[in-house]
């Protein structure tokens, strides 16, 4: 859902929004966040062939993007990074998990 439905149907049903319960869009995180979406994007995905597992991102580029988008506190950025590497790893290997389990129900 996004933040607009939501706010239609707070409106169509008379609710007051509550702030935590508002889906939270790309637009919504600083640019800081969004350049490091950015740079996450730019990585390398690696995948396990045999499994078909996803097994996140290939990190060797970070200290070059970093250096060319003059990031400035590596630590933090990276552990942002990692953050949103391991969120869509999870979420890519439910996906695949899921797939599975139904192509084994039919």
């Amino acid at each position: 859902m996004t933040k607009e439905k939501y706010l239609e149907m707070c409106t169509m049903m008379r609710m007051e929004p509550k702030l935590e319960d508002i889906p939270i869009d790309f637009e919504d995180f600083p640019a800081s966040i969004q350049e490091l979406f950015s740079i996450a994007d730019m990585l390398t995905d690696n995948w396990d062939g045999m499994s078909g597992s996803y097994m996140g991102k290939d990190l060797t580029l970070i200290p070059y993007l970093f250096d060319l988008y003059n990031v400035e506190d590596a630590k933090i950025s990276l552990n942002i990074i990692n953050l949103i590497v391991a969120t869509n790893t999870r979420i890519y290997n439910d996906k695949v998990k899921q797939k599975t389990e139904a192509a084994k129900r039919k």
